[in-house]
């Protein structure tokens, strides 16, 4: 007989029943930090790699897995983005690929605009733009998890005929912003090559054009039901949703900024 040393349960198997914890638990020693380390690099690896491949694979079907309730294989969807948005700024930083381009605010004078308004107020008002982007693209795992709402509310209006719920749609986009912030790691030695040149705006055309082939194969296979030309047209609405969000979003706090300069 063995009972539990958290909560003296007696334990059956491998596992006390009553709080879940091992039942056999290692001596604080060489043996226990080499036994965790062990578990916990391998078991982490294993999960990220696993979800990362079948995101690759089999997206849709995956997804709809994880949904269903086959989740023991897989990162937890938050934790797979926040990591994959981790690793895109540390290696954004070491690529330096992260400063926007200064030469924006030269782009702006009061003697190239119609506007009636002091410069200082214009520059002021270029400096607020120009910080809001370099956070965004700073803290890229905070503005992941910040655009999730907007996005799955754009796929529960374009998908909203389908059984899923919002929160389902929720755990949907987590998994998408993931994989497509894993592709654009993959993509960050072609900016960097390409860095500074007109190729880079020809590079985020390809990008986009990728991410959106990746949306619909996604959405394809997670929406089964439906027809691939169906999925296809509401795969576009739910771009153009998540633009006219964000447009609605930039208005109104641009509207902010203004009222908030004057």
């Amino acid at each position: 007989m063995i009972v539990c040393k958290n909560c003296n349960h007696t334990i059956e198997g491998k596992y006390c029943s009553n709080c879940g914890q091992s039942a056999h638990v290692h001596s604080l020693g060489f043996t226990y930090f080499f036994h965790e380390i062990q578990h916990s690099l391998l078991h982490v690896d294993k999960g990220i790699l696993f979800t990362t491949k079948e995101l690759f694979t089999r997206p849709g079907r995956t997804i709809n897995e994880y949904i269903a309730g086959k989740r023991v294989n897989h990162f937890k969807p938050f934790a797979y983005l926040f990591i994959m948005s981790s690793l895109y700024v540390v290696f954004m930083h070491l690529l330096k690929l992260e400063d926007i381009d200064a030469n924006i605010s030269s782009e702006f004078t009061p003697e190239m605009s119609n506007l009636k308004v002091d410069s200082k107020k214009i520059q002021h008002f270029i400096q607020t733009i120009k910080e809001i982007f370099n956070w965004i693209r700073n803290h890229y795992a905070y503005s992941n998890l910040m655009i999730l709402p907007v996005l799955s509310l754009a796929s529960f209006l374009a998908f909203k005929k389908s059984s899923y719920n919002y929160f389902e749609h929720l755990v949907l986009n987590t998994f998408l912003a993931g994989q497509r912030t894993f592709f654009f790691l993959l993509f960050l030695p072609i900016l960097y090559f390409f860095k500074g040149s007109d190729s880079s705006l020809k590079i985020d055309f390809v990008e986009n054009v990728f991410n959106f082939i990746l949306t619909f194969w996604t959405f394809n296979q997670f929406f089964y039901s439906n027809k691939w030309i169906k999925n296809l047209l509401l795969s576009a609405l739910f771009i153009g949703l998540v633009g006219l969000f964000m447009l609605i979003i930039v208005v109104v706090g641009l509207a902010f900024i203004g009222v908030f300069l004057s």
